[in-house]
This record gives structure tokens, sequence and C-alpha cells, in this order.
């Protein structure tokens, strides 16, 4: 009986060779654009998190300032200072105090980046201390700290220091002005703050 009946069903099993390679191509493009949009997303949340906790290590330095080292003036460095005559300190027990829930660092700091900060600890007649470091190339040492070391007007700042969970942070009592960076993974510039006296 059933041989008298047209066969108007369709009797083809799985997908053809084509098929499978045009579903496969089309699932190994998506795969690689959400990979490369994803990694991208990735670092910019680092980057905006090493912005953020850069500013408010800055807040925090400066808002331990001690006024009363301030010269008149509103505060312009009209005259020599020697070292030891500033106004900052900053050490881990003030870092400890700003930050309970844990001291900041890089969140890719396995990669060998790290927080730096230079300070300043004397200054010349009618010199400031505000660095000249916007626009440096974000190229760093071993270290991860940026190769060049800002200066201001002529004055010469400390070597970078990495400032990491285990170490902390110092910034020596008197210091005059300093300069706080992380690197960037997505731009071409570190994110940089400095001290507010000038």
């Amino acid at each position: 009986m059933n041989k008298l009946l047209p066969n108007t069903l369709d009797t083809r099993q799985g997908f053809t060779l084509i098929e499978l390679l045009i579903t496969i191509s089309i699932v190994a493009i998506l795969a690689v654009v959400g990979i490369s949009v994803f990694s991208g997303a990735q670092s910019s949340a680092r980057d905006s998190r090493r912005l953020s906790e850069v500013l408010q290590l800055a807040k925090s330095i400066e808002t331990a300032k001690d006024a009363s080292k301030i010269a008149p003036g509103g505060g312009a460095l009209s005259v020599a200072m020697a070292a030891g005559a500033g106004p900052y300190s900053y050490a881990n027990v003030d870092l400890d105090r700003d930050f309970p829930s844990g001291r900041p660092s890089d969140p890719n700091s396995t990669a060998g980046r790290e927080y730096c900060i230079s300070t300043i600890t004397a200054v010349a007649v009618n010199n400031t201390v505000n660095p000249n470091y916007i626009g440096v190339p974000n190229t760093v040492n071993a270290a991860g700290c940026p190769t060049a070391i800002p200066t201001g007007a002529g004055n010469t700042y400390s070597a970078w220091t990495a400032v990491t969970k285990a170490a902390g942070i110092s910034v020596p009592a008197g210091t005059i002005g300093w300069v706080i960076c992380a690197s960037s993974e997505r731009g071409t510039n570190p994110f940089c703050a400095a001290s507010m006296w000038k």
C-alpha cells in the first residue's frame, strides 16, 4: 500500500557540509568580535579604577597638608624653601585610615604595574613645585613607573617610588610637592595628579 502513495516527506538526515561550514564560520566571527569587545571593556574599566584611585590618593594627601606651613599670599613659593619646610606628610597610618577597606593598588599589578609617587623637598627662589608632567608619553620602567621624572621650574623631583599594598606609600614630613601617577592601558599618557600648592 505504501508503495502506491507519493513520497511527499523530505527524508534528508542532518545538515550538509556547506551548511555546517557556514554556521561554524558565523559562530567564529561572532566569538572573535565578542572577545575583542569584552577585553576592551575590561581595559577601560581598569583605567577608570586607576583614575579614580589616583584622584582619591591625591585628595587624601592634600587633605593631610599642614596649613600652618603654607606661606602667606595664597601659598606661592616666592622665597627659597629648605628641605623639610613643606606642608606635606603622608604615611601608611594615614593611608590605612583613609582607605579602611584596603590600600589602593593597580588592578593589573600582576603585569608589573603599580601606582607611583615622586616628591620634591626643596625649592629655589621664585620657583614652583607645579610639575611639568602633562603629556609625557606613557612609557614605564621595570617597576611599572613612568620613565620620565617630573620637573617643576628647574626643581628636580625624586625618583619614582611604587605605591603597593605591601609597602604602602611614603610622603616624608616636610615634603613641598608631589606627583602621583598610574600608567594607562588604553591611553598614550599616564593618569597623574599633583600637589595643589604652587
